[in-house]
């Protein structure tokens, strides 16, 4: 499967989709990472693509603290653009990277661990 057409959002490990809540995915950076849902093992996100994700962010915070950008409407419509373009590249954009090398017997182990957290 091509970059391109892989899915942002599926453990590298074992398959699953969702992987994580989105909204844990927005919580991610290039150094940070998190278990997925299903079968426990490390994930992250791509580095370069993340980070190139909060660029508009980054040239907005730039354009105020330089002083070129000194009106605060226009501060405030453009810090809603560039956060909406920056949660949205990284949705859909944005993959799920292995963070710890696994094998079909840790993916197996993990989902026990998780069925085992879920029962009563």
């Amino acid at each position: 499967m091509t970059d391109a057409a892989r899915p942002v959002n599926k453990c590298p490990h074992c398959g699953a989709e969702p992987c994580l809540p989105l909204w844990r995915k927005f919580t991610l950076g290039p150094a940070s990472k998190a278990h997925c849902r299903v079968c426990d093992c490390l994930v992250g996100v791509e580095a370069l693509r993340a980070s190139a994700a909060m660029l508009p962010t980054f040239f907005l915070i730039v354009a105020v603290a330089t002083g070129l950008l000194q009106d605060i409407p226009t501060m405030l419509v453009l810090l809603a653009v560039t956060v909406a373009a920056m949660l949205a590249l990284y949705a859909s954009w944005v993959p799920l990277m292995p963070e710890q090398i696994s094998s079909p017997a840790m993916i197996e182990a993990g989902r026990a661990k998780i069925a085992a957290r879920r029962r009563p």
